[in-house]
């Protein structure tokens, strides 16, 4: 079956509102830690198994500059679903490019056959 523009246009459409449902994203990546609290009477100061999970992220910024942050503990859950929302989010980037290349090959094809 041949594709129409109109029909690139409509997929693009559509993969625009599935990124606006998919809600916030952060390009970073999460890291899972095990630390000492500084108790000396807490588990962890004397058993490696008993250690403190902590969350931090990590990414790279233009000109190789990198970056960490601490992610505190009430906002794990929704930090970890950020991080996950930008490989989603960069999966329709993709989609929307190829979308895009389509509808202007598509394009140029039909304005060829007009001259």
């Amino acid at each position: 079956m041949q594709e129409s523009y109109q029909t690139l246009d409509r997929r693009r459409q559509a993969v625009l509102k599935q990124i606006v449902r998919d809600g916030p994203f952060l390009m970073a990546t999460p890291t899972w830690l095990k630390v000492r609290c500084g108790n000396p009477r807490c588990e962890c100061a004397t058993n490696r198994k008993k250690r403190h999970e902590k969350l931090h992220l990590s990414w790279t910024e233009a000109q190789n500059k990198s970056g960490t942050l601490y992610v505190p503990v009430g906002l794990r859950r929704e930090v970890l679903e950020w991080t996950e929302n930008y490989w989603i989010l960069k999966d329709r980037i993709g989609e929307m490019n190829e979308l895009g290349r389509r509808m202007i090959r598509l394009y140029a094809r039909s304005q060829k056959k007009k001259h």
